[in-house]
């Protein structure tokens, strides 16, 4: 009988420090925006860049997720990168459809999207192939994951076939969030003009753990120890 109480002590106090762990240091979501309304010079690689300044974030990020609001325009004329504070980058958008077989792209003019690369959604690259919807606007809309084909600007269309996405958003995770994030867009191909609306930053971190839980999983590893020195007694 006196194993079963020390047993059942130790399991107590050791659940009850892992629940309040759960409760005070839950993922925490911070949402940054900026309105550009900028247009995008036409056929031009010195493209634009607009950046968002980053504070109060705390712990690590977790997800980090982007929201483009583009009018106008040839999608497939576009690239979007995003450089974190700590000099970590993402390709959002490489010139989606782009390939061997099509060196012009997607047609569709704008975006309103989000993206994302922790929910399962199809990469944006080759949209046309996965479902997609317009807005009466003409804009492409929906999550998707980003583009992360990591090639030279002008890197022939045949160099997205079979290429692997290196630069998604996850190459965020278990950074710091806290500093200045930078667009750049390029519009790589003359003909249509895209104009940047907007575009916000949604970033899940994951808080140090809170003062409380560490105390309990610290009594919790002294019940252990204690239930082992008396066990080994009996």
């Amino acid at each position: 009988m006196q194993t079963k109480y020390y047993d059942m002590k130790f399991i107590t106090i050791f659940t009850s420090a892992m629940l309040l762990a759960a409760v005070t240091a839950p993922g925490q979501t911070f949402q940054f925006t900026n309105a550009v309304n900028q247009a995008v010079p036409d056929g031009n690689p010195t493209g634009v860049r607009s950046t968002i300044d980053v504070s109060g974030v705390t712990g690590q990020t977790l997800n980090l997720d982007v929201s483009l609001n583009l009018s106008g325009g040839y999608n497939g004329d576009l690239y979007v990168s995003l450089t974190g504070p700590t000099g970590i980058y993402s390709v959002l958008l490489n010139r989606v459809g782009v390939s061997g077989s099509d060196s012009f792209g997607y047609g569709n003019t704008g975006l309103n999207i989000t993206l994302s690369d922790h929910l399962g959604a199809s990469n944006i690259h080759w949209y046309q192939n996965a479902g997609y919807t317009l807005n009466g606007s003409g804009q492409l809309i929906g999550t998707w994951s980003a583009d992360g084909l990591a090639l030279n600007l002008q890197a022939s269309p045949s160099a997205a076939d079979g290429a692997t996405p290196t630069a998604g958003l996850g190459s965020f995770d278990g950074s710091d969030a806290n500093g200045t994030w930078t667009l750049f867009l390029a519009d790589l191909a003359g003909g249509e003009q895209s104009t940047l609306v907007g575009w916000s930053l949604q970033v899940a971190a994951v808080p140090e753990p809170a003062s409380g839980s560490l105390l309990l999983l610290g009594a919790a590893a002294m019940a252990g120890v204690t239930w082992r020195r008396r066990a080994s007694r009996r």
